[in-house]
């Protein structure tokens, strides 16, 4: 069996060549003969990342952690499937969108279904916990994700202090891509989970988690609902600004900055390259997600939340969504606490395991304490 330092070791170096490779081919300070050798440079260290994750890492590292739950590891998983009336379908059963680049790296040009129904179901996963559970939060995925990949570093540390998990896909992403992503489909289904939630723990204390657009989300339903009695925004955007190639790129180079390395914990650069694979952006409306996120004036919102505590996570080198956004959210909000995260980028956050443990500290101690100050 091999160690987890052995594994974030080999897992570092075999990325070193693709990250490095693909970060330095993008500099203007690149000749020629440099860039003949970066590139099978970077295909060597891809298909050694590859050949890592397939031998080593789905051996060693029971969750090949990124893309598939580890039943061993929960009390329960259940699938659910939540009734939800939206009020935009796409375009005809005849018809197919393309789901377009978001701020995760993903594939383009992928054929999305026309709605079958007028009455969706929203799908999701109930994650419970080994002991009775007190409290619940719903976990909302950024744009282009799905509610499975790269989740479970911060459902395990959920679950270890009594909390359940429902992640949902959102309309137009992962199993729920027969609907368009708009603003009005996302608030539609954010309350239906909610309602969802409520009725199978009537006497829990419920939370939400956001990542990235799933923050802005989270944030207009926990401002127009009470029953959210606790926030964690991880990486959300006030403003997005044009995120581009190179942007993805910047981010990729950034996973070698020595605070994420430790992410590697969890499985090799093949591990990370499948866990991408699972995310097939998401079914576009009319709106492009830029205007999305303006409509949702997620710093008008946060104001709207009072007293309710509030707790932004965000990385330092955040480069799709910098971390000035998560300071304009402290400064709109009336209880609100920053953790910042040095070296975190758009794409590691999450996945710092000791950020995990903290986002599941803060909960669990603000939900409780919650439930104690009411009457």
């Amino acid at each position: 069996m091999i160690s987890g330092p052995q594994r974030t070791l080999a897992g570092c170096l075999s990325v070193i060549f693709l990250v490095g490779g693909a970060a330095l081919a993008v500099s203007a300070d690149v000749g020629p003969t440099t860039l003949a050798l970066l590139i099978p440079g970077a295909f060597i260290g891809f298909v050694t990342s590859a050949l890592f994750g397939a031998v080593v890492g789905a051996r060693a590292n029971p969750l090949s952690a990124l893309v598939a739950p580890n039943p061993s590891e929960f009390r329960q998983v259940e699938p659910v499937s939540i009734p939800v009336s939206l009020p935009h379908q796409l375009p005809s059963t005849t018809e197919t969108v393309v789901a377009p680049t978001s701020l995760v790296l993903q594939r383009d040009g992928v054929p999305i279904v026309a709605p079958a129904s007028l009455m969706p179901s929203l799908p999701g996963t109930l994650f419970l916990p080994a002991m009775d559970c007190d409290c619940a939060v719903l976990l909302l995925c950024g744009a282009g994700d799905n509610r499975l990949a790269f989740k479970w570093p911060l459902v395990r540390e959920l679950n270890a202090r009594g909390i359940a998990v429902l992640s949902i896909d959102p309309p137009g992403h992962g199993d729920f891509m027969n609907v368009p992503t708009t603003v009005e489909n996302t608030q539609r289904a954010a309350l239906a989970a909610l309602d969802w939630l409520c009725q199978r723990f009537p006497a829990a204390q419920l939370g939400a988690i956001g990542i990235s657009f799933g923050g802005n989300q989270a944030v207009w339903l926990s401002a127009h609902d009470p029953r959210v009695s606790a926030l964690v925004l991880v990486s959300t955007p006030v403003a997005l600004r044009p995120v581009r190639r190179r942007t993805i790129l910047r981010e990729g180079a950034a996973m070698l900055l020595p605070g994420n390395l430790r992410v590697f914990r969890w499985g090799s650069a093949g591990d990370f390259y499948r866990g991408w694979r699972s995310m097939r952006g998401y079914a576009a409306g009319p709106e492009t997600l830029y205007e999305m996120i303006r409509r949702f004036d997620t710093a008008r919102a946060v104001s709207a939340l009072g007293a309710r505590p509030i707790l932004l996570v965000h990385g330092r080198a955040d480069i799709a969504v910098p971390f000035a956004n998560a300071q304009a959210l402290l400064s709109a909000a009336h209880r609100a606490e920053i953790l910042p995260v040095t070296h975190g980028t758009h794409l590691t956050v999450i996945l710092r395991p000791e950020i995990a443990t903290k986002i599941a500290d803060w909960l669990a101690t603000n939900l409780r304490s919650e439930a104690l100050a009411q009457p």
